[in-house]
């Protein structure tokens, strides 16, 4: 086989090598012939060293030898690499027996000769854990709010209905804007109203036929009204089989009221 041919075989050898050292299926680090012969090709493709390079005119070898005696010369290739011919070589990426400062022999492959993806792995990593954190803690909260007993859904509201609510409501009229009206579904014997107030936010109405506005609260956004009824003292028709001391509580929650009932002692 001619020089040309070998040249050509080692080239392509060499950038085979280079390919599973650098590559993104990189695999060299479990090989270790694999890592000495990179080494060795790297070593062999390099330019010629200085010491070997023409010398500028009027200036002799010999003139050199005597500045520079006793000084070493290049070290070996394996040293570069903090491989010991004697010694077993240790795969890339994996920390060298006994290192006290923590350096890992192929840090500055991992660092420059990597692709971005994988130079960034770890804290691609770290985002996914953390967003992984806010899912399972964002699945947590909603599994243990308490579920609503019953939800009061919207039903249809016309002009005529709005109009009827706020002569039965005179004193609110002020507060609500008209359009924003809206009607739901009733829990014993009470109707669920929902309207804007520019000067309020959102707001929950209770009405009961024929007592009228029982109950009203209003909070900006993105809080949600609130009203809490105690039993005692309200018409049967609401308490109706429901403990005694027990709190209804209505919260306007999105396009629904929800409902939750609490407390008191079983009714017999």
């Amino acid at each position: 086989m001619d020089a040309s041919s070998q040249s050509l075989e080692s080239e392509a050898e060499l950038a085979e090598l280079r390919r599973r050292a650098y590559g993104p299926d990189a695999d060299i680090a479990d090989d270790d012939v694999a890592q000495r012969r990179l080494i060795e090709l790297e070593d062999a493709a390099r330019p010629a060293s200085s010491s070997q390079r023409a010398l500028p005119a009027g200036l002799d070898r010999s003139d050199l030898d005597a500045v520079f005696a006793g000084v070493p010369s290049e070290q070996p290739a394996d040293a570069r690499f903090g491989l010991s011919p004697d010694a077993e070589a240790t795969p890339v990426g994996v920390p060298s027996p006994g290192a006290d400062d923590g350096v890992v022999v192929g840090d500055v492959a991992d660092t420059q000769g990597a692709p971005w993806w994988r130079r960034n792995a770890r804290w691609v990593a770290a985002g996914i854990a953390v967003l992984l954190v806010i899912g399972i803690s964002a699945t947590v909260t909603s599994l243990m709010a308490p579920r609503a007993n019953y939800s009061m859904a919207p039903v249809a509201t016309s002009d005529e209905d709005r109009a009827a609510f706020m002569r039965r409501s005179e004193g609110f009229q002020p507060m609500f804007d008209l359009e924003s009206l809206q009607r739901y579904e009733t829990y014993n014997g009470l109707t669920a109203w929902s309207a804007a107030s520019d000067e309020r936010g959102r707001c929950l109405v209770l009405e009961m036929e024929p007592y009228g506005v029982w109950g009203m609260s209003c909070t900006p956004a993105p809080l949600n009204p609130v009203i809490d009824l105690m039993l005692e003292g309200i018409p049967s028709e609401i308490a109706a089989n429901l403990p005694s001391g027990s709190v209804v509580r209505f919260m306007l929650n999105g396009d629904r009221v929800d409902v939750w009932v609490a407390g008191g002692a079983t009714k017999a």
